[in-house]
């Protein structure tokens, strides 16, 4: 995506609520493939979803359980600097990315000129299925720090979600039962001793129905990324230090937990029928830097590790991990900590990094396929 100008203008749109229905649905058992995430210059990624970054950001909103509320903000039609008459819908989109220049959908051309909503976080987590888009900024002048909620996204606009006195922290989307899911945290906003676990919930997208799949985290404990897989969800929880890989059922139900190295950063990603782990490392006298996958199979927990030597084309893992990343073909999508997003080509012994064109500084994701 291009960072030239925009010509998109914003106007101020007051947000409509929705309501909340907090009562558990029935739990899903499957998981209905979407469309294909191939891009015609950057291919499509194989998974879905969300991190923004696994720590806890939201829209500062006023919400209770059962209601959602929406104060005005901004929220532009989108537009294009190419043919204004024309614009490009979101559900043709095949990448949307969060920059300085707000919210942005692409077709694969990498022109990056439609704006569909004005918000300056640029550190955000957007993910892309279906007609809708689901944003979490990391701050916002806009919208307030730090935030509580998230936006869904459509053509016509957006709506904010929240929770009263919960902090809800999108993970990633995906099709359970053919209907558009938001795989979320939602947790107590003090996270003291006597507040209880928090729980990993399903919303469905066009109903805003809530299902609570099971309980995460506890005091100096939660969940840092949750990915949804084929047939199961994973989920990287922490212990103070420790850390562990949980793989799940659709409806919650435990199917495997693995100790993870403790006390680094980790990524997940989503590829065919196994979860992988990323984890960015330095070795030897000279630090060179190495990325350490481990890769698990989501029916068996079989697993396969290995260390690749990173080759560095112009840009460089240590100036940020892997925040979130999605699988496109043979590459991975890194979206730093820090900085711009990158790709990492994988070979057989090395991986090699290199920028993504056209993204300064920001976050991308590609469609959905689960």
């Amino acid at each position: 995506m291009s960072d030239s100008e925009s010509t998109a203008t914003a106007g101020d749109t007051s947000i409509e609520t929705e309501p909340v229905d907090t009562a558990p649905s029935e739990s899903a058992s499957t998981s209905t493939p979407d469309s294909t995430s191939a891009v015609p210059e950057q291919p499509g990624p194989s998974t879905t979803t969300t991190t923004t970054t696994s720590s806890t950001t939201s829209i500062d909103s006023t919400t209770t359980t059962t209601t959602t509320t929406a104060p005005t903000t901004t929220s532009p039609p989108p537009t294009t600097a190419a043919d204004d008459d024309d614009p490009l819908t979101i559900a043709e989109a095949q990448a949307v990315a969060d920059t300085d220049r707000g919210v942005l959908i692409d077709d694969g051309s990498n022109s990056g000129s439609t704006v569909v909503f004005d918000d300056s976080s640029a550190r955000g987590l957007t993910l892309l299925i279906d007609d809708t888009i689901v944003y979490q900024p990391a701050q916002s002048n806009d919208i307030g720090t730090p935030a509580t909620g998230f936006a869904i996204i459509d053509d016509d606009g957006a709506d904010l979600y929240g929770e009263d006195d919960r902090a809800v922290t999108v993970f990633d989307v995906g099709h359970v039962d053919g209907a558009a899911m938001i795989l979320a945290g939602s947790v107590p906003l003090r996270a003291l001793p006597d507040d209880g676990p928090g729980e990993l919930v399903l919303i469905d997208i066009a109903s805003r129905e809530r299902t609570p799949i099971s309980e995460i985290g506890a005091y100096e404990a939660g969940v840092r990324q949750a990915r949804f897989g084929e047939d199961a969800i994973s989920v990287q929880s922490f212990v103070t230090t420790q850390n562990f890989l949980e793989i799940l059922e659709l409806d919650g139900t435990p199917r495997h937990e693995i100790e993870l190295p403790s006390d680094t950063n980790l990524s997940l990603v989503d590829f065919d029928e196994s979860i992988w782990v990323l984890q960015p490392d330095f070795v030897g006298d000279a630090f060179d830097p190495v990325l350490r996958t481990h890769q698990y199979d989501l029916a068996t927990a079989e697993s396969r590790k290995a260390e690749l030597t990173l080759v560095e084309d112009g840009v460089s893992i240590d100036t940020g991990f892997c925040d979130v990343a999605d699988f496109i073909d043979d590459r991975i999508v890194c979206n730093r900590s820090q900085g711009s997003p990158i790709f990492i080509e994988v070979d057989v012994d090395a991986a090699t990094t290199s920028p993504v064109p056209n993204i300064d500084f920001g976050t991308i994701r590609f469609r959905a396929s689960q």
